[in-house]
């Protein structure tokens, strides 16, 4: 484990976070900067994409539920390779598809999300729709509890309690290698 490689990871994304939403004048700087730390693990070890054919149906599913946290959000794919910092330049404006919340207009949007919950709600039944095993959904969140309680995902805390997923407790267990996709609900 390279602490200082994440260290790094953390500062660009909480970097650009607040440049973005600095510049533009507009959006929710501290959503983003909560997770940073979460994140910069996140996108160095467990997710799994490749971003030269995004219709891969081995590429893992990103499902932002955090969508106030766009900055973040972007700033992911920057360190990805998938964007440039010139492209973060463009946060908000009105041509841009990198919008105040995560849209289809990005290509690497899986869901347009806004409202806390709608990831988790989105993830699950994307897990059944593709007949995915449960170990493959990763419901990560430093406020799954909240969402969990939203009447909004009330069916989805079912079917997550029915179905055994503990979103309390992670452990990044994923093979470097494509597989099958995982959903990842943030």
């Amino acid at each position: 484990m390279d602490i200082e490689k994440y260290k790094e990871i953390a500062k660009f994304l909480r970097y650009y976070s607040l440049k973005m939403s600095s510049d533009a004048a507009s959006g929710h700087p501290t959503s983003s900067l909560s997770a940073a730390d979460l994140m910069a693990v996140f996108i160095r070890d467990v997710f799994h994409f490749d971003f030269k054919v995004p219709d891969n149906p081995l590429n893992d599913r990103l499902i932002f539920s955090k969508g106030h946290a766009s900055p973040l959000y972007y700033s992911l794919f920057a360190v990805a390779g998938a964007l440039s910092t010139k492209d973060l330049e463009n946060y908000r404006k009105f041509t841009s598809n990198l919008e105040g919340h995560p849209t289809f207009r990005f290509p690497y949007t899986e869901a347009a999300t806004g409202s806390l919950g709608q990831g988790l709600s989105i993830g699950v039944g994307e897990a059944i729709a593709l007949r995915l095993p449960w170990d493959k959904v990763i419901a990560l969140s430093q406020s799954t509890k909240v969402k969990l309680v939203n009447k909004g995902v009330s069916e989805s805390k079912t079917t997550v309690v029915y179905a055994g997923i503990d979103s309390q407790e992670f452990q990044f267990k994923k093979p470097k290698k494509f597989s099958a996709p995982t959903i990842i609900c943030i």
